[in-house]
């Protein structure tokens, strides 16, 4: 959940760069670049590098996804019953879509906070048998599942900052959301270029966690749990709160099925590790997964997302068996990263730790945070973790060509998306910037990812130890 305050505004102007539809020079596309690090280390069970979603081996031509709802009105989180089809290989103009691969009952629903509040809105779908019961298909080569997010890109004019995130997931070797770009036509009317992702759910080929028993005495109740960090309560019975006010999201279970005994459970696991971490930074390996922290600390310091550190940040519980620590769970929400995200002006800056932006409460990022960041041990190993990193996943190079991959392929959705939400060269809060053109934005998105890395590896090489 975000809620977003107007409290400044810079515009940035640059010299036009080509139109909607313009295209970056697809020789700067390096394929071997794309193909690489498929898998940098083995990442949990049931993890699936995913070259698609890395911006390599895209198909042909964007896939098309055609939902008929009848005309009923979709609503914020109000499923209503619908039909799907899914065309992989539409011509360039759309004229003849082609076979359809799939075509099934769908359940669809509005999603988004802030976002759904906007012109563009985004959805969410389940596959269904007819009979309202979700059922587990593959979608555009994704592994079998039932439901998924379709994100509207409407604030982030690049449609590609979510894109580069999830890839960078895939790289650091750690289960995030699989993407689809898609063209989506809702009851016959055209509504621009989408993307699918794979929603946080527990399954062995998205988070995979053993289901934690209603009670002790019916087993294990220790794990595994998957929950949110927010800013503040959305106040519909989801919300717990730590001694701090730091608030969390019951997500699986949800607070629909979660068990009284489940619930005590994992808030009183939450607040041990808050407690642990307060009162000893240094022993921080006994109580998280060192390694998802400190991960999910570079992707918030290499993006300094606007979100970062306090809205959308998935964790997971595991169970005592299987050492019973809290890791930082899938990637979520980066459409305000790599600066886009102006609702105080911090965070289009590239010279500034996103961890000490202060938002007031309840939206500060949370005392542990800060307690890890302050920590020897920890900077040191996020320090060599970055410069590692930087030989590839990170590299400036593998960025430039995920981004020159998807603009090239995605010219002719551009142009059409462009023409039924004409975004670029208007100005769209929050944004750090308004441009006139699609190369200038993305011309922006690069330098300001070059400028960020180089500022980042200066922190980096400033702290104190060697690395392997």
């Amino acid at each position: 959940m975000r809620r977003l305050v107007a409290v400044l505004t810079i515009t940035l102007t640059v010299a036009a760069c080509g139109g909607a539809g313009s295209t970056i020079d697809a020789a700067t596309v390096d394929a071997a670049t794309l193909d690489a690090d498929v898998t940098v280390d083995a990442g949990p069970v049931g993890y699936d590098a995913d070259p698609v979603t890395m911006g390599a081996q895209l198909p042909a031509a964007v896939p098309v996804v055609a939902i008929t709802v009848g005309g009923v009105a979709i609503q914020r989180d109000v499923v209503i019953p619908g039909t799907i089809t899914i065309y992989e290989a539409p011509d360039p103009t759309l004229t003849t879509l082609g076979a359809p691969s799939l075509s099934m009952p769908v359940g669809v629903q509005g999603r988004g906070n802030f976002t759904w509040s906007l012109p563009k809105q985004g959805y969410a779908f389940e596959l269904q048998d007819g009979l309202g019961g979700d059922v587990a298909r593959s979608v555009l080569g994704l592994p079998a599942g039932s439901d998924f997010a379709l994100y509207a890109c409407y604030t982030d004019k690049s449609c590609l900052r979510n894109a580069l995130v999830f890839a960078l997931g895939q790289r650091l070797g750690r289960w995030s959301p699989r993407t689809r770009f898609v063209e989506l036509i809702l009851d016959g009317q055209y509504r621009g270029l989408y993307m699918i992702w794979e929603r946080i759910r527990r399954a062995p080929s998205r988070v995979d966690l053993p289901a934690p028993a209603a009670s002790a005495a019916l087993g294990d109740v220790t794990g595994g749990y998957i929950f949110r960090h927010e800013g503040g309560p959305e106040g519909d019975g989801s919300d717990f709160t730590t001694t701090s006010n730091t608030y969390y999201r019951y997500h699986y279970p949800d607070v629909a099925r979660i068990s009284a005994e489940q619930g005590q459970y994992l808030r009183d696991g939450v607040q041990a590790m808050e407690s642990r971490l307060a009162s000893n930074p240094a022993g921080y390996a006994t109580t998280i997964d060192e390694a998802s922290w400190i991960d999910r600390a570079i992707v918030e310091e290499v993006t300094n997302n606007w979100d970062g550190y306090v809205h959308s940040v998935y964790l997971t519980k595991a169970a005592d068996v299987a050492g019973g620590k809290i890791s930082m769970g899938p990637l979520w929400d980066f459409d305000l990263a790599f600066g886009n995200g102006n609702v105080t002006g911090y965070n289009c800056r590239t010279d500034t730790w996103a961890y000490q932006i202060r938002r007031g409460a309840p939206d500060d990022v949370p005392r542990y945070w800060l307690a890890l960041w302050a920590d020897d041990g920890f900077r040191h190993a996020w320090k060599c973790r970055y410069q590692a990193l930087r030989a590839g996943p990170l590299a400036t190079t593998t960025f430039e060509a995920q981004i020159a991959a998807w603009a090239t392929w995605t010219t002719a959705a551009r142009a059409r998306d462009q023409a039924r939400w004409p975004t670029i060269g208007t100005a769209v809060f929050p944004n750090c910037a308004t441009l006139p053109s699609y190369d200038a934005e993305l011309t922006y998105l690069r330098d300001w990812i070059r400028a960020r890395l180089t500022w980042l590896d200066g922190q980096a090489a400033a702290m104190p130890g060697t690395c392997p």
